[in-house]
């Protein structure tokens, strides 16, 4: 290409850039004043469409993983290398105070058959085994189970049953820590607003992170895949037993976290889209567990508690909202982890100190040497009318504990 061909096809383009902007200044506002939340992308997602349709390209895929738009510009030049540009097309429907004509309209902010209001875009959910019992604050190392217990209900925690390179049966490790409680919100929630079983986990390792509000680094990358693997590869045993009212009740459930998964991430390259899509089908028993008595709970609460620094003791107190009066009591359902009570003591005042910080609601009445006293206070999402007739029957278990 001469010179004079180079300063033509630059003219050329500049050209053209000059008549598409009017038009393209329109379809940002348009999408700005119109956004959708992920898995919601409905007409942003028929927009796209058609203007890459109108824009004459080659070819044009819809429905990908959902709402997902591909369009595809075939070169008139020989070759097989590709060229790849990516964009996500969701977005949160917030309230805009700036007076600009184009802020987001009042209608797309809260959809009206939304009962929600303006918690709308920051509702997430947690499953009713979040909300009553804690998973590990550490590694415990590998065994067959953890337990927790809340009154007369217990948790099992049990890992996979895995063969070494020698063909050796062992037991896998267990998930612990503030990572597998955010990836469990991010599943409940994603199932919760997609009503399926199959979740696609994004294009890349580094759209998973942001997902989950945890910052990239190598180190973390490699943790956020480690404990996915670990927390898709465990099981729940719920048991209780009640002799209260001189009836012995026993009572059990199993229940598998997922029935299938994929993970092509690598830790090194989370940028990079992978090959095949990464996905989690849950069990049909957690699934249905999930749609009967997941509780809500605000994003902006999770969030903040993860910039102060509170990792799974102050995410569990924010969800869980004990009603237990004695330290011993909340060291059994909490901190059965430490061997020192006064140790427990410090680390759950702390994580206290934050829960308080985010969730004025939560509404402590006492706390003193002998313990604390927790008063019912608002709830991080309003409470709504439901009629009963609306409501699906529980799984017995989950309901009792």
């Amino acid at each position: 290409m001469t010179q004079t061909d180079l300063t033509s096809l630059i003219a050329t383009l500049d050209q053209k850039a000059s008549d598409a902007h009017d038009s393209l200044i329109a379809l940002r506002h348009h999408l700005h004043q119109n956004p959708e939340l992920s898995n919601r992308e409905v007409n942003t997602s028929a927009l796209i469409a058609q203007r890459l349709q109108a824009a004459g390209l080659d070819e044009v895929w819809t429905g990908i993983t959902g709402h997902g738009v591909v369009g595809v510009l075939h070169g008139k030049l020989p070759g097989t290398q590709v060229v790849a540009l990516r964009a996500d097309i969701d977005a949160l429907p917030v309230k805009e105070r700036s007076g600009s004509d184009v802020s987001t309209h009042p209608a797309a902010r809260v959809p009206v058959s939304d009962p929600f209001d303006e918690f709308h875009a920051h509702l997430a959910f947690v499953s009713r085994i979040q909300a009553q019992f804690s998973l590990p604050y550490r590694d415990p190392g590998p065994m067959s189970g953890w337990t927790r217990t809340n009154g007369s209900a217990m948790l099992t925690l049990r890992p996979a049953r895995l063969l070494d390179k020698e063909g050796k049966p062992y037991d896998a490790y267990h998930p612990y820590g503030v990572i597998p409680r955010l990836l469990l919100t991010w599943l409940v929630t994603q199932v919760k607003q997609t009503g399926e079983r199959s979740i696609s986990l994004g294009p890349s390792l580094r759209a998973f992170m942001r997902d989950l509000g945890i910052h990239h680094s190598v180190k973390g990358n490699a943790a956020v895949i480690e404990q996915t693997k670990r927390l898709i590869q465990s099981s729940f045993v719920l048991t209780m037993d009640d002799t209260s009212g001189g009836v012995s009740t026993h009572a059990m459930q199993g229940l598998m976290i997922a029935s299938r998964a994929q993970l092509w991430f690598t830790a090194k390259m989370e940028f990079q889209p992978a090959l095949l899509e990464s996905e989690i089908e849950l069990s049909q028993e957690f699934y249905d567990s999930i749609m009967e008595t997941a509780i809500p709970v605000d994003m902006r609460h999770l969030a903040a508690l993860r910039r102060q620094g509170g990792g799974g003791l102050s995410v569990d107190m924010y969800v869980q909202k004990t009603t237990h009066i004695t330290w011993e009591q909340l060291a059994e359902q909490f901190g059965n982890e430490y061997t020192r009570a006064r140790d427990f003591r410090k680390h759950f005042s702390r994580a206290l100190d934050d829960v308080l910080s985010v969730h004025k609601g939560f509404n402590v009445s006492e706390w003193d040497e002998h313990g604390i006293a927790i008063k019912p206070g608002r709830t991080p999402i309003p409470k709504i009318p439901i009629p009963m007739s609306a409501l699906p029957r529980a799984a017995p278990i989950l309901r009792r504990i």
